[in-house]
């Protein structure tokens, strides 16, 4: 299998609908190999996650950034492996204030807003080929 032709699935977490059709859209345009799953708020994402095992995780912090914070937490905790990528506009809002305990290294990268696309898609590509990286290694 070439390493173009590994399958990623991501849950994006994001409650605005326009938002999220957009980013699926630009996603599935520039890495077909995601296949992007949404969750607009974090009950059905907790349901999902328990229920599917996605590979990594795009959670909007914008709103409520408090429980945002907690609920990515809570996120970490039930998932460790997980990596997750964190959007917001809260610009207090770093990995290392997201998830305070040294075991807990599940969010691994916060973009702030407005997104640089480019960026955006760089630090996707970066996981990405971590979870590439990983899988074939234990090949």
């Amino acid at each position: 299998m070439a390493d173009n032709d590994v399958q990623i699935s991501m849950l994006f977490i994001e409650c605005d609908d326009l938002t999220e059709e957009l980013f699926t859209k630009y996603l599935n345009r520039l890495l077909p190999q995601v296949s992007v799953h949404h969750a607009c708020d974090r009950h059905m994402a907790i349901d999902l996650l328990h229920n599917e095992n996605y590979d990594m995780v795009v959670c909007d912090a914008s709103k409520h950034s408090k429980d945002k914070i907690v609920f990515i937490t809570q996120l970490c905790k039930e998932m460790p492996s997980t990596p997750i990528l964190v959007i917001t506009t809260d610009q207090n809002i770093t990995s290392d204030s997201l998830c305070r305990d040294p075991d807990c290294l599940c969010v691994k990268e916060v973009i702030h807003k407005p997104i640089n696309l480019q960026s955006l898609i760089s630090k996707i590509n970066n996981i990405l080929d971590a979870i590439k990286t990983e899988r074939t290694s234990k090949h």
